[in-house]
């Protein structure tokens, strides 16, 4: 079975490593949304596993490749933001992420990432994708 590996927001591939360590007699194919370089986006056939934190939970199950046989999902979810018959984030705290996140971006990554429990240092960002994103999370259903 090969694995997909499909990161949360504000992180990257480097995410998977230590876990990816541990799985060497599977196939891995590991994506990249591109928060802080070039994105990835490999090419995945057959039947597989897809392998998801938070965000990318959200992201495998919005496009699945063909062939997707079924999800771990580590702290995932199918949508972010509460809503009046869902349970979720209140969206007033995802805006206010987005309006600091235009003043400072790397000041608001750097909290979200400390309050998941990541003291990781991350390199430039791209702020594009980061914001696509964290509207994505407020706004998709």
């Amino acid at each position: 079975m090969k694995l997909l590996f499909v990161h949360g927001w504000g992180f990257d591939r480097h995410f998977w490593e230590p876990l990816c360590a541990h799985l060497s007699g599977y196939e891995r194919v590991v994506e990249d949304r591109g928060y802080f370089g070039a994105p990835l986006s490999p090419a995945i056939e057959g039947p597989y596993l897809a392998v998801t934190h938070s965000f990318g939970t959200m992201r495998a199950l919005a496009a699945p490749a063909p062939g997707l046989c079924g999800i771990v999902a580590i702290n995932g979810f199918d949508r972010f933001s509460a809503a009046p018959d869902r349970a979720g984030v209140p969206v007033r705290v995802i805006d206010r992420m987005l309006r600091r996140f235009g003043e400072n971006p790397e000041t608001v990554l750097a909290e979200f990432r400390r309050s998941c429990g990541s003291a990781a240092p991350f390199g430039p960002i791209d702020p594009a994708p980061l914001r696509a994103d964290l509207l994505r999370l407020r706004d998709a259903a």
